[in-house]
């Protein structure tokens, strides 16, 4: 069925958009970009399928300003701006035109994100934390156990070793029964994502300190 554009206001909240009207009925909004872009003036008919295209390309557009809006708080997963996208309201075939055009140009990188993500934790957490929080963003199962896999460990153990040694350091003022000392430590680390291997070691060689050994 063909139209007539009978009417463009433009949108008081929103001076970049106005909103279209077809045989003196509300149909649509768009940019001011998407008018002078498809030739759209009073008088002009359309079809549906036209109509179809523009509010598309428009969706699209939106799209990939609210993604830019989302990426300049902080790197995201494919996945969380995938979620922030939906939750916005944009349709599947618009989230997924952003998400290729977001990969295609390295603004979206799940392997990239990995890697920095586990460069800032492994400072203060162990891997179990690391992994959980990967799992939380979205990023491939398979991606999570290859970076994860990859991690040297004795240097995490070393950091485990340390925050322990801070914390025993901490503790000590208060309490004097090693036996409560090293399990309190103990959870301490198990809190913060070592697991049971690396927390043991650790606190092994602090209370060996302590003792008077190594």
């Amino acid at each position: 069925m063909v139209k007539k554009i009978t009417r463009i206001d433009n949108q008081k909240n929103c001076k970049d958009r106005v909103n279209v009207y077809l045989d003196d009925e509300y149909a649509f909004s768009c940019s001011l970009d998407a008018i002078v872009k498809n030739g759209l003036n009073l008088g002009k008919t359309i079809d549906q399928q036209f109509l179809d295209s523009i509010i598309e390309e428009d969706d699209y557009a939106k799209g990939k300003a609210c993604a830019f809006r989302i990426l300049d708080r902080g790197l995201k997963s494919e996945k969380e701006i995938l979620t922030k996208l939906k939750e916005k309201g944009f349709g599947e075939k618009t989230c997924v035109k952003v998400i290729e055009m977001l990969k295609e140009y390295k603004y979206v990188d799940d392997d990239k994100l990995t890697d920095i993500c586990i460069g800032q934790k492994l400072k203060t957490e162990g891997s179990n934390k690391i992994k959980a929080l990967l799992y939380r963003k979205g990023i491939p199962e398979e991606m999570i156990k290859e970076k994860i896999s990859g991690i040297d460990h004795e240097a995490e153990e070393e950091i485990a070793f340390n925050l322990a040694s801070k914390k025993y350091g901490t503790l000590q003022k208060t309490e004097t029964d090693k036996r409560k000392l090293y399990k309190k430590i103990g959870e301490y680390l198990m809190r913060k994502g070592y697991s049971y291997e690396i927390s043991k070691r650790a606190l092994n060689r602090i209370f060996d300190h302590s003792d008077g050994g190594e």
